[in-house]
């Protein structure tokens, strides 16, 4: 999902992959939240949720906690109409999400679940 150059939410699938790789990447002008930092997502005007993410910034899948938020953000991606993303420095915009739902399919599953 782009909005504007440099900004685009990267949905990676790559269940059954030899390392963990299915994970949420988020970029705003360019460049992505700093390691371990909270990113904050709200979804058509609902509550904020503060989302952690590690190293390179990503939203990974391969933990249990890492799972169960990885697949609400999922979900809310397929269900919501947009979402407006804001870093730890303040840094934000809002994505559309039409056509989300298409783009992700029903066979994106968190690393986590595949493997244990």
């Amino acid at each position: 999902m782009d909005k504007g150059p440099g900004n685009q939410i990267y949905v990676a699938c790559s269940a059954g992959a030899a390392r963990p790789s299915t994970s949420i990447s988020f970029m705003l002008l360019g460049d992505g939240p700093p390691d371990r930092s909270l990113v904050t997502l709200t979804f058509n005007d609902d509550t904020p949720i503060d989302v952690s993410v590690g190293d390179a910034g990503l939203l990974r899948s391969d933990c249990h906690a890492c799972a169960s938020t990885f697949d609400m953000v999922l979900e809310k991606f397929k269900v919501k109409q947009s979402v407006h993303v804001r870093f730890a420095d303040g840094l934000s915009t809002t994505f559309p999400l039409a056509g989300a739902a298409d783009a992700i399919g029903g066979e994106c599953v968190a690393d986590f679940w595949s493997t244990y």
